[in-house]
């Protein structure tokens, strides 16, 4: 039986999965299944992808891992917490630096309704700040688990937000409420349109650039 191919990332072995795909880019997550899935498109050989993960080692130790167990860390409008299971509570809280889960609970599916009820609230009431600013009003709010988008509005005026958003610092997250907000009056990335968003968030440009560097959370975080 062939052995599997494994890869090095940071001290720790993963199995490594190569999928071949009908895209134009390079994609590189830890799966579920702790593998490092490479997906690549068709043009490029099992060869080159090989070659590639080896000169870039660097870039491999840059990929982020998380786990879910008692004392992972965790995130919350880019503070960290701490998990720590117990038996003396019912419900998901904090308390100073820890996230306090009933251990009788399966850690990963509590933590994405925990994260879903805290992303709608809070997004809720960006959403209604600034919407009360500009003398606009929305539709609907959706909160949703997309794999390469952190927010979207629709001509309805219906706004989108991925729940993941409320892992990043609170700037950002007031950054993508203030882009979508826009959207509802400047539905284009137009001249018209960042002038609207900088009238409310003069460092947007530093924001937006911040926030790209939390891509890995779309496709690796609770999946």
């Amino acid at each position: 039986m062939k052995n599997p191919l494994t890869i090095k990332i940071r001290d720790q072995e993963f199995p490594l999965l190569l999928k071949k795909s009908r895209r134009k880019s390079i994609s590189v997550v830890i799966n579920p299944n702790g593998e490092l899935e490479v997906k690549y498109p068709l043009f490029i050989s099992n060869c080159e992808v090989l070659k590639l993960l080896s000169n870039n080692s660097q870039w491999l130790n840059s990929i982020k891992t998380f786990s879910f167990i008692n004392g992972s860390e965790i995130y919350l409008t880019g503070e960290c917490y701490f998990i720590k299971l117990t038996k003396d509570i019912k419900h998901i809280e904090t308390r100073d630096k820890y996230l306090l889960i009933p251990e009788n609970r399966d850690i990963k599916s509590s933590l994405k309704q925990w994260y879903r009820r805290i992303a709608r609230e809070f997004l809720t009431s960006l959403t209604a700040e600034y919407c009360s600013l500009l003398e606009i009003s929305y539709n609907k709010i959706y909160i949703k688990a997309q794999k390469s988008l952190w927010g979207s509005c629709s001509s309805k005026k219906n706004i989108n937000y991925n729940w993941k958003i409320i892992l990043v610092p609170e700037n950002l997250i007031r950054y993508l409420v203030i882009h979508e907000v826009c959207h509802l009056i400047e539905m284009n990335h137009s001249t018209r349109f960042w002038h609207l968003v900088c009238s409310l968030d003069k460092n947007y440009k530093i924001h937006q650039k911040e926030l790209q560097k939390y891509s890995y959370y779309l496709t690796s975080y609770l999946e």
